[in-house]
């Protein structure tokens, strides 16, 4: 039976990752192509949205190319750029390619919520982000003191 256009775009809205039908048969095309699990093929059709999206919000676009951007994933072994925590290429620890959005100097595959941090951070003044950072130290020592606590707590309401 023929396929017809209905059926590529009922494809494409199966495949979330994805917008377009169009998009699902050349991502299922790139698959195939070299590296590990066909990442190569991925960064392949990446690039140029990563390179399209920069340019259409007046940044300068990433000065890589897929080749690139494979070893530099390598080289992360699968780890955020910013916090080290594990990341996928989708899926609930999706990561972004990160690059410097005056020069398009690339700076590694970082979690979507730490590019937001970075994004926040790069619009700040130094000074603002130590006092940030001293805000979050306390926050954090706060939780850390709760979460020994309620052990305790705990143990002193069941005794």
């Amino acid at each position: 039976m023929p396929r017809t256009p209905l059926d590529s775009f009922a494809e494409g809205l199966m495949n979330k990752e994805l917008k377009y039908a169009s998009d699902s048969r050349r991502v299922k095309r790139n698959r195939r192509a070299e590296g590990p699990s066909g990442l190569l093929g991925r960064f392949r059709v990446l690039l140029p949205r990563l390179r399209w999206w920069s340019k259409s919000h007046g940044h300068t676009p990433p000065r890589t190319t897929p080749d690139e951007m494979l070893k530099i994933w390598e080289l992360q072994n699968g780890l955020c750029a910013a916090c080290s925590g594990p990341m996928e290429l989708r899926g609930i620890n999706a990561s972004c390619f990160d690059h410097d959005h005056k020069t398009g100097e690339p700076r590694g595959f970082i979690h979507k919520e730490c590019n937001g941090i970075e994004g926040l951070f790069s619009k700040m003044s130094d000074e603002r982000v130590e006092i940030y950072l001293s805000w979050m130290k306390r926050i954090l020592a706060r939780r850390a003191e709760t979460t020994q606590v309620a052990p305790v707590m705990s143990a002193s309401l069941a005794g």
